[in-house]
């Protein structure tokens, strides 16, 4: 078919017309593209996340017309573990038979150490047109705006600016980029002068700074130790003055303290060494006064006891010799009897002087050399002590000064009476 026309009204279905055909009435007065003066114009913006959003727009491409009214939020896909990609937000048209739609959708691309941008699908029957490129950097949770690079107003996707043209901003963001080019390294060169400038003011004012410090430290420092060795000496000189002061009156102190220590040393020794003489005097003193009288008590005593037994045997030997003498037949019964009586006087005896073995002692206070007198002797009860025929025991004292100890004590001496 080489000349199509339209529209006349059909007569019996003679005169059909498909949706192309309707379209084409826009051929030459409307060009394929984003319509610049609608919405955001389509322009891709980040969101949160992994979320991207699609602005308010129509578009116009292949005989169709595409509008979002609103802004159509889409999610990109999740980043890789190690590589990069680029992935791309196109405007689809597809005009197969079974789909007969157009759609806005993120295509993903190919995972690389350097990757590509998608490649756009051109078919008689479909087409993609890029509204933004998305670049995912590996390991990212989020898109930010820096990683977006829209498409809008490009060759790949141009703006529509009129019913009868278009435009292409191709050259005009070249020379926008170049614009900034030029005035970001101006900017930059006008910025490395000036903090060229800075630094160098600061080096001279730190260096000026550092100089006057350093002299006022040296100052300070000379200042300081002019004090520190003026006082130092003085407080040295200070601490011998009393170190010497301390050693005197120490000195002073230990020799006074030494001197009163040996002479109360010397005294203590002078008054033992008389008082031990005088004691030992008196010890040896009664010593032999007590050993003087002991021995002549126990002489006496032991004269008199001697001489009472010897009387008292030769007494029974005569009264016995006499007994035999007069002893017959017709007296045993008397002897028996006299025997008896006998035994009884022997156990008396016995027993009294038993009695002075273990229980008459004789307690006397002690006197020295005097006249004697004869008294009761009596036991530790102080009860008379009597003989065999119950005669009270005479015994001879010292009627003199009695003998005292060191404490003004009298001493008693105890004889103890003892058969022989």
């Amino acid at each position: 078919m080489s000349v199509t026309f339209g529209f006349y009204n059909s007569k019996e279905g003679d005169r059909r017309y498909d949706a192309i055909q309707m379209s084409s009435i826009f051929d030459g007065i409307i060009q394929d593209g984003i319509l610049q003066h609608v919405g955001t114009a389509m322009v891709v913006k980040e969101s949160e996340a992994m979320i991207i959003n699609v602005g308010v727009g129509r578009a116009w491409f292949n005989h169709t017309w595409t509008l979002n009214d609103a802004l159509l939020p889409l999610v990109v896909p999740q980043s890789e573990i190690l590589l990069n990609r680029y992935d791309a937000v196109v405007l689809e048209v597809d005009s197969r038979e079974a789909v007969r739609a157009n759609d806005i959708k993120i295509i993903k691309g190919t995972p690389a150490s350097n990757p590509t941008k998608p490649t756009m699908v051109k078919t008689n029957d479909r087409w993609q047109y890029p509204l933004a490129y998305i670049y995912v950097g590996a390991g990212v949770t989020s898109i930010r705006q820096a990683n977006i690079t829209n498409c809008v107003g490009t060759s790949e996707c141009p703006f529509v600016t009129a019913p009868l043209d278009k435009v292409e901003i191709d050259d005009l963001i070249t020379q926008w980029q170049d614009q900034w080019k030029e005035f970001y390294e101006k900017q930059t060169t006008d910025m490395e002068e000036t903090n060229k400038f800075w630094k160098e003011q600061w080096s001279t004012w730190f260096l000026a700074q550092t100089e006057e410090i350093q002299s006022a430290y040296l100052t300070w420092e000379a200042q300081w130790n002019l004090w520190y060795s003026e006082h130092t000496a003085d407080m040295e000189a200070t601490s011998t003055y009393w170190k010497e002061q301390w050693s005197t009156w120490f000195l002073a102190q230990t020799e006074e303290i030494q001197s009163a220590y040996l002479t109360w040393e010397a005294q203590w020794n002078l008054w033992y060494s008389e008082h031990t003489a005088d004691m030992e005097a008196t010890s040896t003193y009664w010593k032999e006064k007590w050993e003087a009288w002991f021995n002549e008590y126990t002489s006496i005593n032991t004269a008199e006891m001697a001489d009472w037994k010897q009387k008292s045997e030769t007494e029974f030997r005569d009264w016995f010799e006499q007994l035999q003498a007069l002893l017959d037949g017709n007296t045993a019964a008397s002897l028996a009897k006299k025997l008896l009586e006998l035994q009884e006087q022997v156990d008396i005896l016995n027993q009294f002087s038993s009695n002075l073995e273990n229980e008459y002692t004789v307690y006397q206070k002690l006197y020295d050399n005097g006249y004697r007198t004869y008294g009761d002797v009596l036991d530790s009860s102080d009860a008379s002590i009597t003989d065999s025929n119950l005669d009270t025991v005479i015994g001879r004292t010292y009627s003199s000064d009695l003998l005292r100890d060191s404490n003004g004590d009298v001493i008693e001496g105890r004889a103890i009476f003892v058969i022989k």
